[in-house]
């Protein structure tokens, strides 16, 4: 599908609709022609538990994990919020600005999607995909009732206090997205009151910041290597391995340098000096770094064992699908 001011790449029919469908949305609320570079690439990973973008020098390519191409609503969030984090993306890129809050602009992208979930609602019958079943925003509308009623986080009562907003006034994401003047010294929080007193917006008090240090410091690790292993396993397990030999032998390195330097009191030549002789501590250092990259082998093999047969089956549609591109 290409646009006549922007290029929508996609060999997927379902995703074209849906651009179409949105994609006019999008241009007046922002009041832009592209969403980052000069193209945006948009494919589908069956395989992969969430869906995500990569941004080049002048183009970016979106990749969707959706399980079935049929399921236009989870479609519609997911190209949302990938839209809407592009174009952030781009404010950033075209006002030179440095500092940028992720958390941020997941919370705005989330509550935005929500939003065009709604217009998705209400407008269903100018999709294209309308002609295929005319009934299919109830089932949209149901996805958008399951996301707001979603519980238990800080994050959750801001994406939906910012859909709330949306919902009143949609171009009100414009002066969102451009929080970056705003971004205290700490880089980790906003000053909500300045920033509602320029732009003429009530934003919450919630949300000049995303919980403490001690909250979300965890968390955010936690969620990197989750999302690493579940999507990128034989590299996660590589770079695990190869942190903890590195940990080990700079242990051993400074282990070595203590005792050259117990050596030279006592006047000991170094070459005296016994590595092989470890404590029993770098013992047990050496012997959790032997048995992780034996895990981490034994595992990955058995995952290649696993989904070689899943993988020969679909590479040829694969493959038919890029030249479609």
């Amino acid at each position: 599908m290409e646009n006549e001011r922007y290029l929508f790449s996609t060999s997927d029919d379902n995703v074209s609709k849906i651009i179409d469908f949105i994609w006019p949305v999008y241009k007046e609320i922002f009041g832009i022609e592209k969403i980052y570079g000069k193209q945006c690439i948009i494919y589908n990973d069956a395989e992969s538990k969430h869906a995500d973008t990569e941004l080049g020098t002048d183009s970016v390519k979106i990749k969707l994990a959706l399980k079935e191409p049929c399921m236009w609503n989870d479609m519609i969030f997911q190209l949302a919020y990938e839209m809407c984090y592009c174009i952030l993306r781009e404010y950033k890129r075209q006002w030179k600005k440095e500092r940028y809050l992720s958390w941020y602009e997941e919370t705005v992208c989330n509550a935005f999607s929500r939003y065009i979930l709604k217009y998705s609602v209400e407008n269903w019958n100018k999709c294209d995909l309308s002609n295929i079943n005319p009934e299919y925003s109830k089932y949209i509308d149901e996805y958008l009732q399951m996301k707001i009623k979603e519980e238990g986080t800080k994050q959750q009562e801001n994406i939906n206090k910012l859909y709330d907003i949306f919902c009143e006034n949609p171009k009100a994401i414009n002066s969102l997205g451009k929080y970056y003047d705003y971004i205290n010294k700490d880089n980790s929080s906003i000053d909500v009151q300045c920033w509602s007193k320029d732009i003429g917006i009530s934003i919450p008090e919630t949300l000049s910041r995303n919980g403490s240090v001690e909250e979300t410091l965890p968390q955010y690790i936690y969620e990197i290597c989750k999302k690493y292993w579940n999507e990128k396993f034989p590299q996660f397990s590589a770079c695990v391995a190869v942190i903890f030999s590195m940990a080990l032998w700079i242990i051993k390195g400074i282990w070595y340098t203590y005792m050259a330097g117990k050596f030279s009191v006592y006047k000991i030549d170094k070459c005296y000096i016994d590595m092989n002789n470890d404590s029993v501590f770098l013992q047990t250092i050496q012997l959790i770094a032997y048995l992780t990259i034996g895990i981490f082998s034994n595992y990955v093999f058995y995952k290649i064992l696993k989904t070689k047969k899943k993988k020969v089956r679909t590479i040829g549609m694969q493959q038919v699908n890029w030249k479609i591109l």
